[in-house]
C-alpha cells in the first residue's frame, strides 16, 4: 500500500499549466483545467486504421496533409480533427505532450488548435491497454480540487492528491467490489470512452458508488507504475478517483 504522501509524489506528473496569468488560468472545475467532458464527440466518416503509436511527426502531417492549404478555415477542419483524435485514440502516441514545446506550436499553427487534440495526446500515451489489464485489485484515493497561486509573478495551477478512498476490485467474470458494493460490469464502448478522451479497453461499472454507472479507463498519464482512473460516468472528469494497483 502506498502512503498519501508518496502517492502525491508520484502523481505530480499532474501539475498543469505554468505560463502567464493571462494564458494559465483556465477554467478551474476539473482537476486538470477541463470543466466537463467533451460530450457526444463528432465521429469520424472514415474508418480508423490501427498501427504502433503516432510519433510527433506523424500527428503533424495528418493536418498539413488534409488542411494544410487553410488550417483555420477548411471546411473539412471539423472532421479532420476528429478523425485525427480518434486515430491517437485507437494507436496512441509515443511521446509525452509539453504546452511549451515547439511541437505544441507547431500543433497550433497545423489547425490542432481545439483542446481535443491536445487533450486526446495526454490521455493516450502508449500502447493502448486490453479490457484484462484493468482486471485486479486498485487503492483508490481522490484528488482535491484545483489549487491556483502565484510565484515569481508567474500563476501556476496544481492538483493535490487527497484522502484515500478504499479498494475496487475489477474480476474477470464480469463482476467488482468496491468497498463492499458488489455487482457487474460492462464493457464500454468506443464512444464512451471517447467522451473521457481516452482509447483503449475499459468497462462500465453499474449501480457503483451512491447508486451511479462509473466508467475505468487506464490513465496513461502516469509513467511511474499502473494507474486507473475511475469516473462518474455523467459528469466524467468533474468527479473522478484514481487507482494505483495493489
Amino acid at each position: 500500500m502506498k502512503s498519501v504522501s508518496s502517492v502525491a509524489a508520484i502523481v505530480g506528473v499532474r501539475v498543469l499549466a505554468m505560463s502567464l496569468a493571462v494564458f494559465a488560468c483556465g477554467p478551474l472545475a476539473g482537476q486538470d483545467g477541463r470543466t466537463a467532458s467533451p460530450g457526444s464527440p463528432v465521429k469520424p466518416q472514415n474508418p480508423i486504421k490501427g498501427g504502433p503509436p503516432m510519433s510527433q511527426q506523424e500527428v503533424l502531417d495528418f493536418l498539413s496533409q488534409r488542411i494544410g492549404s487553410d488550417p483555420w478555415g477548411h471546411p473539412k477542419k471539423a472532421e479532420t480533427v476528429a478523425e485525427l483524435a480518434a486515430t491517437i485514440r485507437k494507436r496512441g502516441v509515443s511521446f509525452r505532450y509539453e504546452t511549451l514545446s515547439d511541437f505544441a506550436s507547431k500543433l497550433r499553427n497545423s489547425g490542432g488548435n481545439e483542446s481535443t487534440i491536445p487533450f486526446a495526446i495526454q490521455d493516450n500515451f502508449g500502447v493502448p491497454n486490453t479490457v484484462e489489464w484493468l482486471h485486479g485489485t486498485w487503492d483508490l484515493v481522490k484528488i482535491a480540487p484545483s489549487i491556483v497561486f502565484e510565484k515569481g509573478g508567474w500563476l501556476y495551477r496544481r492538483g493535490e492528491m487527497g484522502a484515500k478512498e478504499g479498494v475496487l476490485t475489477i474480476k474477470a467474470d464480469g463482476t467488482y467490489d468496491w468497498n463492499g458494493i458488489k455487482g457487474k460490469h460492462r464493457l464500454a464502448t468506443e464512444q464512451e470512452t471517447a467522451m473521457s478522451y481516452r482509447g483503449g479497453g475499459s468497462v462500465v461499472l453499474l449501480g457503483a458508488k451512491s447508486g451511479h454507472d462509473w466508467i475505468v479507463l487506464k490513465d496513461r498519464k502516469t509513467d511511474t507504475g499502473d494507474w486507473i482512473v475511475v469516473q462518474e460516468y455523467q459528469s466524467r472528469g468533474t468527479m473522478q478517483e484514481f487507482g494505483s494497483r495493489r
